[in-house]
């Protein structure tokens, strides 16, 4: 499990490519990129379905200062290779 806050769509990709190895080393059947941000404007980073396929999971936590009105989105082996919103608040 990978945590990042408030990372552009660069940064978010090499920490997702980056999964695969720390999953190799901790001999992992799947790794979780999780990433919390309170931009506003918010547009996930999503993993290709190659990285999906091999166990990369990618979650992002958007939210206000406040921590109210968290939205997840979610795309796992999990969610049955669909992207999932899940609004808490």
């Amino acid at each position: 499990m990978e945590l990042l806050a408030t990372e552009d769509a660069r940064s978010m990709r090499a920490h997702i490519e980056k999964t695969p190895e720390y999953m190799a080393l901790l001999s992992a059947d799947e790794g979780w990129v999780i990433h919390f941000t309170c931009e506003d404007g918010f547009t996930p980073t999503w993993q290709t379905p190659d990285e999906l396929s091999r166990g990369v999971n990618v979650i992002h936590v958007s939210h206000k200062e406040d921590f109210k009105n968290i939205m997840l989105h979610i795309y796992s082996k999990h969610t049955e290779k669909q992207k999932q919103d899940l609004c808490l608040g």
